[in-house]
This record gives structure tokens, sequence and C-alpha cells, in this order.
């Protein structure tokens, strides 16, 4: 919108002359000419220099980004792209309409950083942070120390989230696989699912510091809390997963499950229809998708290679 209302010429405004005799005394007063712009600048905006035009630009001040997909949910991502840049900060991002989200990375070693103030959605979209790409989520510049997950996450192995103190997954689908910075207190609420992989670790920021770093697999809360409807999994591959807290409760109609982990907590709720699977929650044997059969009495076990149930 910068150049929007850019004129060449002469712009006049003055009054009439009197008609056909020029008698000043009939003539009318000047008129009034009102115009905005917004290239003048004021005492703390950023300045950007064009070597291309020898101009001096205002850097942009706002910035927003939204990504729709209609509802069409297609295998195929939108993806944030612009050559060799690694570092990029919104003030606004909204995914809607089953939009998927991938940022652009140059190369594989360069560390690539997003923020966004503010992230809005309908919880049908997924952002997908892949290796050496870090996501600041309502954390610089944050009104409060809480967020409600606007869409689905999914990090990589090498990849870095950091949320505020307080997070809800309400409605959403997310898979962790990478580093998690910043959480305090976790709640999963109603239709959430999140998946915690046991390359997946957790840590805190104090004072720009990383404190409380832990080992791939392992996991430290103030408090977890899966609430009705809510489904927390935390999905041992390799090495053996631990979990620990101040409060741990699975609330009415909650469901939490581990197929291989270990638990410590300083206090513990389950409450009546809450459920707590420590028995692998795998498909049975030969069900779920991919599952094999059974040919001359040898069995191929459950789909997803899980641990059958």
């Amino acid at each position: 919108c910068r150049w929007r209302y850019q004129y060449g010429g002469k712009l006049t405004d003055f009054g009439g002359d009197g008609g056909e005799n020029h008698q000043l005394i009939h003539g009318g007063a000047a008129g009034t000419a009102y115009k905005e712009e917004n290239m003048r600048e004021l005492e703390y905006r950023h300045k950007k220099y064009d070597k291309v035009h020898n101009t001096t630009f205002l850097a942009v001040d706002h910035t927003y980004i939204h990504v729709d997909n209609v509802g069409k949910d297609v295998p195929p991502a939108t993806m944030i792209m612009e050559d060799f840049t690694t570092y990029y900060e919104f003030d606004e991002m909204e995914l809607t309409g089953f939009s998927r989200l991938l940022l652009y990375h140059p190369d594989n070693e360069t560390e690539v950083t997003t923020v966004v103030h503010c992230f809005m959605g309908d919880r049908t979209g997924q952002l997908h942070l892949r290796g050496n790409q870090t996501l600041y989520v309502e954390v610089v510049e944050s009104v409060t120390n809480r967020t409600m997950a606007p869409c689905s996450f999914r990090t990589d192995v090498g990849s870095e989230i950091i949320f505020p103190a307080e997070v809800h997954f309400h409605g959403v689908r997310s898979l962790f696989w990478g580093l998690l910075t910043g959480i305090h207190d976790l709640f999963i609420e109603e239709d959430g699912k999140v998946i915690f992989h046991s390359t997946c670790q957790t840590a805190r920021v104090e004072n720009r510091t990383y404190v409380m770093i832990t080992q791939p697999g392992n996991f430290s809360f103030n408090t977890i809390t899966v609430k009705h409807g809510g489904e927390a999994g935390f999905s041992r591959i390799t090495n053996t997963m631990s979990l620990e807290s101040s409060e741990f409760k699975v609330k009415y109609q909650g469901l939490l499950y581990m197929n291989h982990a270990e638990l410590f907590s300083t206090y513990a709720w389950i409450e009546s229809e809450g459920i707590f699977h420590l028995d692998g929650h795998g498909h049975p044997a030969e069900k779920g998708r991919g599952a094999g059969i059974t040919v001359g009495n040898v069995g191929y076990g459950a789909g997803h290679g899980g641990e059958g149930g």
C-alpha cells in the first residue's frame, strides 16, 4: 500500500475568481487540500536502504501472514520462502482451512528461526518444523504467558519450538520428535491429541539461559493435565522414557498411554472413567493399517509396527 496514493504533477485547490468579469468581490476562498502519507518518518521507525533506487524507506511496522486452503485437505504444503532468509518475524500468523505450512531451508545446516507474536487459526491447519528450525509461539512480546494451540504441530528431530509457560492443546493433533522449550503447565483437552516420541525432550529458559534440559525421551513439566476427551501418548521407540511432574492428572474420560516409560510425580490423580494405559496401546494382532496376516502358522503382528496390546 505504500505506493497506492502517489501522484505526479501539481495539485491545486484555489477558489473561483469572480465569474466572467473576474470581479474579486465575488471570488471564492481557497479550498482545503488534505493529504495523507506514510513516508514521513516517526521517531522510532526503522529505516531500510534500497541500493538499486538509492532511496531510503521506512521498515514495515506490521506483518501479517494468512494461509487458507479453503477446506481442501490435500498432501502438498504451503512454504514460506525468501531466498537466503534465515530469520522470519510476524506480528500475526493465521492458518485456516486445512492448510499445511513449511519453512524454506536454504541448506541443511543453517539455523532458521521464526518468531510469531500472535498465532491464530481454526485448528484445522498444521505447522511442520524440520531439523535446524526454531519457532517462537507467542513468547516474544507476548501479552500473556498462555497460549491455545491454533493448529497442529509436527516437529522433527533437531527442531525446537518455544512455548509460553501455559499451553493448551484443544482440538488439534500434534506429534513431537524435537525439543520443547518453556512449558510449565501442559493441558490436553477435548479432541486434542499429543504424541511425544522418544527423541523428544524438554527444556526451560531463565534469564536467556537454557536450564533443566532433559535427555531425549525424558520430559519435565510442573503440571500435566489430560482433560475430558483429551489424549496424550508417550511412545518409546529406542530409549526408555520418563515423565516428571509435580502434579499429574487424568480427568474424567481423559486418556493417557505409555508403552514403555517411567512416571515420577509428587501428586497424581486419575478420576472416574479416566484411563491410564500401560499395555502398549497398540493394535490387536494382525489389525490396523498395514498389518500382516498369518501364513503357514506364522503371524506378522499389528499395524504400524506397534507392540500390540
